[in-house]
């Protein structure tokens, strides 16, 4: 690829979300977890399968549902019984009886467990990308992960000179490759989305989404390296950028993990 974007090698693991031949977490491994969110045609339909699963919801998540647009809904509840799936695997829980809650600033969470895991997620819901869903599970600790669609379309400038630093943009926008001018526009705006994909994973795992000073948290300054430890907020952070078919994600913890990598 031409975009200079870093990524240590992403091998998928056959996964399996059943109760009884879920992967086992150990303390020192996090677990990513990609799964396609909609097959070619659904996008536009919300399908009968899927309105059986919209008591799961929260008030909060139901609210958020009904203001969407209707080729967005389906990919948003997939997205969300997905997850349920997810942590019900892993703690040994019926799907159904997941409890989910939500921190001051937007940060989910489990409610009634004892301890973790830890998770985070985020997927893809743009009418131009096909909608992809990306999560992570931890033993523990402080867990922020986001992924954007290098094909998504948006106009990212004013974007990059409100959040980013004079040193990030220059890294985002200096790029250039022997490609058309059409081809390095394109590679510029996929730097950005991965730069974009570090700043709201580490928000994420602090707690606080975008709700930071984006432009003081230098960690954009070096795409092409993969992973990375910096400090912010008071503390040590490890970040990794993955990429694997059209998407990049950013992900950041608060410790330094051993990553496997499940696909459905």
């Amino acid at each position: 690829m031409t975009h200079g974007i870093g990524s240590p090698p992403v091998v998928w693991e056959a996964g399996s979300i059943n109760l009884t031949d879920a992967p086992k977490l150990s303390p020192d491994e996090l677990h990513i977890w990609a799964t396609p969110l909609a097959t070619t045609g659904e996008r536009s339909n919300l399908l009968e399968a899927d309105v059986a699963y919209l008591p799961w919801l929260t008030d909060r998540e139901m609210d958020k549902f009904d203001r969407m647009p209707a080729d967005k809904k389906g990919d948003y509840l997939r997205a969300r019984v997905f997850l349920r799936k997810l942590l019900a695997a892993y703690t040994d829980t019926q799907a159904g009886d997941i409890e989910l809650g939500i921190g001051r600033l937007g940060k989910p969470q489990l409610i009634g467990t004892q301890g973790g895991p830890a998770f985070n997620y985020s997927d893809t819901r743009y009418s131009d990308t096909r909608g992809m869903g990306i999560y992570v599970i931890g033993d523990s600790g402080e867990l922020g992960i986001d992924i954007e669609n290098l094909a998504r379309k948006l106009e990212y400038q004013r974007i990059l000179q409100r959040k980013f630093s004079a040193a990030e943009i220059t890294e985002i926008s200096s790029h250039s490759d022997k490609c058309s001018d059409s081809h390095s526009q394109q590679s510029t705006a996929q730097r950005f989305l991965a730069g974009w994909t570090r700043k709201e994973s580490y928000g994420k795992a602090m707690g606080v989404g975008v709700n930071f000073n984006m432009n003081e948290v230098e960690i954009a300054c070096d795409l092409g390296t993969a992973s990375l430890e910096f400090e912010a907020g008071g503390r040590s952070w490890w970040l990794t950028q993955l990429l694997f078919d059209e998407y990049v994600v950013g992900l950041t913890a608060s410790y330094f993990p051993k990553l496997r990598f499940f696909r459905l």
